[in-house]
């Protein structure tokens, strides 16, 4: 996976979207939290397995490093109706920088200026 990561490569935020239904995104954490889904990626085959959390042991190596992320989703997605052409826009505000000040990611990006 390292290998991968160290690749320099230039993605477009259009390639990361896909329908994705309500229903396959969790609202709440699994009441067992070792019960929580875990996927398994097997870097020689390429074989994708799930499995649950309380397996990870199972894949684990002396001196593997497990990193583990808190962050949650901001629930921020506007929609604004541009002037003069009636144009949808979309934005998702990702963190406040400070007071009125936010970072966001913009769709369509390419049609609006920044300010």
């Amino acid at each position: 996976m390292i290998s991968m990561i160290s690749k320099k490569v230039k993605y477009k935020l259009a390639e990361f979207e896909f329908p994705l239904p309500k229903k396959y995104i969790s609202q709440h954490p699994s009441p067992r939290r070792d019960h929580a889904k875990l996927m398994v990626l097997h870097k020689d085959t390429e074989k994708i397995e799930h499995r649950k959390i309380f397996n990870i042991s199972d894949y684990m190596r002396k001196n593997d490093l497990i990193l583990f992320n808190n962050t949650k989703v901001y629930p921020a997605r506007l929609f604004a109706i541009k002037d003069h052409t009636d144009a949808t826009v979309e934005v998702f505000l990702l963190r406040e920088l400070e007071n009125n000040l936010w970072e966001a990611m913009v769709k369509p990006a390419r049609k609006v200026r920044i300010g």
